[in-house]
């Protein structure tokens, strides 16, 4: 499984979207009682990372030995919608 690219986000009017299929990528995971596909995911939600911080997430998911980047931005999503709250 491949990681996704990261592109930056530049726009600020993009935000209520990306907000939109954050929520909408883990309800599909809750729905399927675990963490959606990525393959799956990436059909209907595109989740857009600034450059540095795509970097950052591949570094610590290799140092946490193992740790799936899926299951990653699956918690890091769910953090930030709790915060947007």
């Amino acid at each position: 499984m491949g990681i996704p690219k990261p592109e930056t986000i530049r726009k600020p009017n993009l935000q209520t979207s990306i907000d939109k299929a954050a929520q909408e990528w883990i309800d599909q995971g809750r729905e399927e009682k675990k963490p959606a596909a990525t393959t799956k995911a990436r059909q209907t939600t595109t989740i857009i990372l600034d450059a540095d911080l795509h970097t950052n997430i591949k570094v610590y998911c290799a140092q946490q030995k193992g740790m799936k980047f899926n299951n990653f931005v699956e918690e890091a999503l769910q953090a930030y919608l709790k915060l947007k709250q």
